[in-house]
């Protein structure tokens, strides 16, 4: 039940990753140009860490191994949301692959490793909380 929650908790960044898309594509771009993308890869890593320290503490009875299980399994459900629409529309494993490429501008990895990390570090942080008291 509580990889089904964190599974809830990632499904309720999809709709933040849409907004912040829109956001980039209709103010970022006309505001500052090509650094529009590191902006919101960055806005969107910010969103992911929020909803991962919101939510994450209130499932319970989580060892350290299951925080682990739930950002490997949001890095892995973050590639794929990413990569199933590209290869539909005919992209090949190249152009996916360049969304990790920084010097592309584009701050993709910081996101999914973002994904990876948040549940991870919130249950860190969980831990020690729970132990300082």
């Amino acid at each position: 039940m509580k990889f089904l929650k964190a599974f809830a908790v990632w499904l309720g960044i999809i709709p933040l990753a849409i907004l912040n898309g829109g956001f980039r594509e209709n103010v970022l771009v006309d505001a500052i140009g090509d650094g529009a993308r590191p902006v919101s890869g960055i806005i969107l890593s910010i969103l992911i860490l929020g909803m991962a320290f919101i939510f994450i503490p209130k499932i319970r009875d989580c060892k350290p191994a299951d925080y682990v299980i739930m950002g490997v399994g949001w890095f892995v459900l973050t590639n794929v949301f990413d990569a199933v629409p590209m290869f539909l529309e005919g992209a090949t494993i190249g152009q996916f692959l360049a969304t990790f490429d920084v010097r592309n501008g584009d701050f993709w990895i910081l996101v999914v490793l973002t994904s990876l990390v948040a549940p991870i570090l919130t249950g860190q942080l969980r831990r020690k909380d729970r132990l300082s008291k």
